[in-house]
């Protein structure tokens, strides 16, 4: 009888070991089928709406890594201030009230934080982590210490979370924890690199090109389910705006017949006109520096509308609005516009266009007139954007000069005289 109940035990045993190795398999199975159905279909990364019409919820905080170089969260700090913050630390910044708050304090990398606020962050170890709101380390969710390089451009929704380190980049989905090599994308580390969606990722490189009719970066745009990749026109993105096509920055006022193809632009000629005797391109002239197209506008009209020189003049560090949720670009931009007045001249999408902003104080349109952006080589406009619709269209300010505030109390209300803001 004991020799049957062994057998029956052993018999057991097995069948529990074949249910255990099952049902692993079956988690397997479900964990693969869950990965292909959420990549079977293309899904935009981030679910908030970038070109809503009404005025949108902007938080009064915004976070930052503290760098040694200045940027926007520090422009308006007292030198007290930022002495006191730790390079590689995570801040907060009250863009209203100038307070800044401590959130991590741990040398970082890059970090995200979701549309439903949940805080991703890169150590120099080359770890992911999500962390509280607060600061508090809950769980090590990547690994990639041993991938030579540090975690950058990380950006992140509810399912995924996209980062580069070096040359290559990375995709994590989070329900399964899967990790997807995407391979090299780039010849030298992007400057911007971001996820578009769920199989689309974009990323900005620099040409150094000292060519005036040359863009100074590049857009890569890579379909990851096809693998092509295309050169993306930012211009594309912006039709919905209202434009006003007044005239043509040019010699003659019409269309411009040379650039965008080489010529005898690359000559100087006798009159002055830098880019040579043979371009009707027209050039524009501000505190000794000469350009011509969206440029050469820019400085010609800040020039002739605020100042020649730079004396008196503020210039602002740069800001990007990839890689970051859509209420925090609004935060980022609202604070650089604080900083700004009447006419700022602005240095935009990776040094590759320049605006001058003529409402800066405005929360529901900002006001803006260009040239060589749509409506024909040269075309001098007026376009009006929502926020929303200026950071969708405009994904970074590499620079900006302005004008101080005249502030001045009446009746009790301080506002700046120039620009209205209070």
């Amino acid at each position: 009888m004991s020799k049957f109940k062994g057998i029956f035990a052993l018999v057991l045993c097995i069948a529990l070991v074949i249910s255990v190795i099952n049902s692993s398999a079956l988690a397997t199975d479900s964990e693969s089928a869950k990965y292909d159905k959420y990549f079977s279909v293309e899904r935009a990364f981030y679910s908030t709406a970038t070109d809503a019409t009404a005025n949108p919820t902007v938080p009064d905080k915004y976070h930052f890594i503290h760098e040694v170089s200045e940027t926007p969260a520090t422009n308006d700090l007292e030198q007290s201030v930022i002495e006191s913050l730790v390079p590689g630390y995570l801040y907060t910044k009250n863009w209203k009230t100038g307070e800044v708050e401590l959130i991590i304090a741990i040398k970082l990398t890059s970090y995200a934080l979701t549309e439903n606020n949940v805080l991703y962050a890169a150590d120099n170890s080359g770890k992911i982590y999500e962390f509280t709101l607060d600061g508090v380390r809950k769980a090590e969710l990547v690994d990639m210490s041993s991938a030579g390089g540090e975690i950058r451009n990380m950006t992140a929704n509810d399912d995924l979370i996209v980062f580069t380190i070096g040359k290559a980049a990375y995709r994590f989905y989070l329900p399964t924890k899967t990790l997807d090599n995407l391979g090299s994308i780039s010849t030298t580390e992007p400057d911007y690199f971001w996820a578009s969606t769920n199989n689309t990722i974009n990323w900005s490189e620099r040409t150094d090109s000292s060519d005036p009719h040359e863009p100074k970066s590049v857009t890569y745009q890579k379909n990851l389910t096809t693998g092509k990749i295309t050169v993306i026109n930012e211009h594309e993105s912006d039709r919905s705006a209202a434009v006003y096509a007044t005239s043509y920055f040019s010699d003659d006022g019409s269309e411009c017949d040379c650039h965008g193809y080489k010529k005898a632009c690359d000559t100087t000629s006798s009159d002055g006109n830098t880019w040579g005797i043979n371009c009707d391109c027209k050039t524009g002239y501000w505190n000794g520096a000469a350009a011509i197209q969206c440029q050469g506008y820019a400085y010609d009209w800040y020039s002739n509308h605020v100042s020649k020189t730079s004396s008196g003049q503020t210039k602002l560090g740069s800001v990007s609005f990839v890689n970051i949720s859509d209420s925090e670009k609004l935060a980022r931009l609202y604070d650089l516009l604080d900083d700004c007045c009447y006419g700022a001249n602005m240095r935009v999408n990776n040094d590759n266009h320049s605006l001058i902003m003529l409402t800066p104080s405005s929360a529901s349109s900002l006001s803006i007139t260009d040239a060589n952006w749509s409506g024909g080589r040269c075309a001098i406009r007026t376009a009006n954007y929502t926020p929303a619709n200026f950071v969708k269209a405009f994904t970074s300010i590499t620079n900006v000069w302005t004008q101080s505030h005249n502030y001045q109390s009446f009746g009790g209300v301080t506002v700046c005289t120039i620009c209205g803001r209070q």
